[in-house]
């Protein structure tokens, strides 16, 4: 399975690089979508070999509604469930916590729809599982979209809220736990560029 993800990577990557050489306009606005359609079609299958919840996103924007307001109780409901969750995000940290397990954080900025707060995962991963995904990501310095998706087991909600009232600062709710298996994303906007 993971050969599959991989082959899949790099034909987004393939047509990234064929959408960047392409004269016309009409055509790397296709080849984007093919690419983005790839990218997400990966991601539904690495959610999917997990029973993974992906649509927690569209249910937390229903029960936000007009009102913006977010709540821990809100995302305890959607994120600590029986079956794990689909995170996709942007990797900001890897520590040692054994030598068998790392701790791993990882954040979303690609919400469209949720700029009333910032999502992260700190989770505690086997090193076996990161250690590949940090040498992809490594490998492509020059790659501002890449990032993960994961598959986790949250266990527990904290939140954090800012003492300014400025509108850049908002409310951070991590999601605490385990993590199941991690994938390499070449452009994680793809995951939330949905028709």
């Amino acid at each position: 399975m993971r050969s599959s993800r991989k082959v899949a990577a790099l034909v987004a990557v393939t047509i990234l690089s064929v959408a960047a050489c392409t004269d016309s306009a009409h055509e790397r606005a296709r080849a984007k979508r093919v690419a983005q359609e790839t990218i997400r079609g990966s991601v539904t299958e690495f959610a999917n070999k997990w029973s993974a919840n992906e649509g927690w996103y569209a249910e937390l924007n229903k029960l936000r509604g007009d009102l913006g307001s977010i709540y821990s109780v809100d995302l305890e409901r959607l994120w600590i469930a029986s079956s794990p969750i689909l995170f996709v995000g942007k990797l900001e940290d890897v520590a040692t916590i054994s030598d068998a397990e790392y701790r791993l954080v990882a954040a979303e900025d690609f919400l469209p729809y949720f700029r009333a707060a910032r999502f992260r995962l700190e989770l505690a991963c086997p090193r076996q599982i990161v250690d590949p995904i940090v040498s992809r990501i490594r490998s492509a310095p020059l790659a501002p979209l890449d990032g993960v998706a994961i598959v986790a087991n949250v266990f527990q909600m904290s939140a954090k809220h800012p003492e300014s009232e400025s509108v850049e600062a908002l409310p951070t709710f991590t999601g605490h736990g385990q993590c199941v298996d991690l994938f390499y994303v070449v452009d994680r906007s793809a995951w939330f560029s949905r028709p």
